[in-house]
């Protein structure tokens, strides 16, 4: 068993390997071309693509939820 695994590793090993060079002579190069960037003024954006503005005063309060301190006791928390 040992020399047939020993006659596959050199197969495969002399069989790989290759002393010919080959040459590259088909070379396609392109050159990459950057574009400037487009600065988008909000301001000057129709209604419909404007961000809306969020006023936190009018938004409710956000809920509290207390965390018990001792430990050992697994509550599952609905959600709100």
């Amino acid at each position: 068993m040992k020399k047939r695994f020993l006659l596959f590793l050199s197969l495969v090993f002399f069989t790989s390997c290759n002393t010919k060079q080959e040459s590259i002579t088909n070379v396609n190069t392109t050159k990459d071309v950057l574009t400037h960037l487009q600065v988008t003024v909000l301001d000057e954006l129709p209604e419909s693509l404007k961000s809306k503005t969020i006023v936190l005063d009018t938004m409710p309060e956000p809920k509290t939820v207390l965390v018990p301190k001792n430990g050992g006791i697994t509550k599952m928390l609905p959600f709100l």
